[in-house]
């Protein structure tokens, strides 16, 4: 509707015009009129500091690295007891026997729980069961 009252108020002729040939030239003229300078070259000198700090400094943080990564490996091999007699592997080998037993427990709680929560019975089991 608005788009009506201009087209009739102010017409569909385009009111802006250019002149004819304005664009043929308008590249070159615009070089014509800007300035011809050459770029100046700009000497910028960059202070010289002595980095002497960085040879110590280096040394140092490669042999921190170096004990770092020995005291790691020393820990965890004592940590994981790779010297370990028998009588403690097999006292390990127990308790991991009753964690996995433990879990095994903990495991069928759970599924029994989600079978309570999600209201599924012994025949939607079986015919689950016999469908797949």
């Amino acid at each position: 509707m608005t788009e009506e009252l201009l087209k009739q108020k102010f017409g569909q002729e385009n009111p802006f015009k250019v002149p004819e040939g304005y664009f043929d030239n308008f590249a070159s003229n615009f070089m014509k009129q800007l300035p011809e300078e050459t770029p100046k070259a700009v000497e910028v000198e960059m202070p010289v500091t002595k980095r002497t700090w960085i040879t110590p400094m280096r040394r140092f943080a490669i042999a921190a690295s170096f004990a770092a990564v020995l005291f790691g490996a020393a820990t965890y091999y004592a940590s994981t007891g790779v010297n370990n007699d028998n009588a403690t592997q097999a006292e390990m080998a127990s308790t991991t026997l009753k964690n996995t037993e433990t879990k095994s427990v903990q495991t069928d709680y759970m599924m029994e729980e989600m079978v309570d929560f999600a209201m599924i019975d012994n025949a939607e089991i079986y015919s689950y069961l016999i469908e797949n």
